[in-house]
Formats: structure tokens, sequence, C-alpha cells
């Protein structure tokens, strides 16, 4: 095996080797992929908003994952990474505060935040995390680099922590669990 074969294979591994809990009770991974899709399709049947929510990387996977929700399966998604709408905010309230300020304005009640963030400490995420638990939003939280993080520990719907302090590593793995949802997603569009 070389370098490059070792290194895609380590993505399944860290996978399979991962700890994924629904409402703070560990459960295998079929499981947790399966409350996710039910949050989705819950949303969708109430016509709320699937909003989705990373830095750097993760905000990338974040849009990706949008807009297959809203291409593939007519769910209402979308993101906060709009750059003037993060420099408006930042510069107004604070960086750590951006997102919750605009999800302060934009987000209901029957509505779902996937927030995806390798560490799981950077504070911005994580107020949006307590943002959502304080208005009753379901969470799906999807980390990495350490089981401690403040991301996994929180009360979430979903709880995902992939075993790696990769960047890279941890974004393949959370695109791999994303498109899994997505592509075994069945919704009447």
């Amino acid at each position: 095996m070389t370098k490059y074969t070792a290194w895609i294979d380590s993505i399944s591994q860290i996978v399979f080797s991962g700890c994924y809990k629904i409402e703070n009770k560990e459960v295998k991974l079929d499981k947790a992929l399966d409350e996710i899709t039910r949050l989705i399709l819950d949303v969708k049947k109430k016509n709320g908003c699937v909003w989705l929510i990373g830095n750097g990387g993760s905000a990338a996977l974040a849009s990706h994952f949008s807009q297959d929700l809203l291409n593939k399966h007519s769910v209402k998604s979308t993101t906060l990474s709009d750059v003037s709408l993060l420099t408006c905010l930042s510069n107004d309230y604070g960086y750590d505060k951006a997102y919750k300020k605009a999800l302060e304005v934009l987000a209901d009640e029957g509505d779902l935040f996937v927030i995806i963030s390798s560490s799981g400490n950077s504070e911005n995420v994580n107020m949006c995390a307590d943002f959502a638990s304080e208005r009753g939003i379901k969470l799906v939280a999807l980390t990495s680099f350490g089981r401690d993080n403040k991301l996994f520990n929180k009360a979430a719907g979903v709880s995902i922590y992939i075993p790696t302090t990769e960047y890279g590593k941890a974004e393949i793995g959370h695109a791999s669990l994303l498109h899994s949802v997505i592509d075994n997603l069945q919704c009447d569009n």
C-alpha cells in the first residue's frame, strides 16, 4: 500500500471508529445517520430550513451539503458564509457573534442547525449551538480533533465525533457522512 492509498484507507478507519450520539446517548453509526435523515425529513415536512454552519473548509462543506439538499431533494437549506454578510456582522458585533446574530433574525423553531467544526471549539459555532438549545431548534454537530471538544459535548439531536487531528481527514470524513445521508435520502420532491 502506498502512502496515498494508506491515507485514503485511513478515512474509513476513522469514520468507523468515531463516536456517535443521539440526545447524548451513544449509538451506532447507522442509527445516527438515520436520525439525521429523520430530522431533515421533519424539517421538510414542516417547511422549515436546514442551516449549515462552519468555518474555513467546514464552511465550504456546509455550502456543498446545502446545495445538495436544495438541488437533489428540494429541502430549504442555506449557509451564512456570504462574505459581505459575515464581514458586516463581524464588524458590528464581533466575529464570534456574526453567525448567531444572523440566526437570531432568520431561524425559526421548526428549523435544523447542522454545525460542522473540525476542532469543535470555535466560539462562533458554539454560540450557534447554545442559541439552538435556547430556541428549541434541533442540532446536528460534526466534530473531530478531541472528543472533549465543546461542540461534541453539547446537547444535540445528533453528535458526531471522528477521531483525527488532521483537517483533511476530518473534512473528508464529515463529507463522507453527509454524502451518505444525501445519497440515501428519500424525499417526495
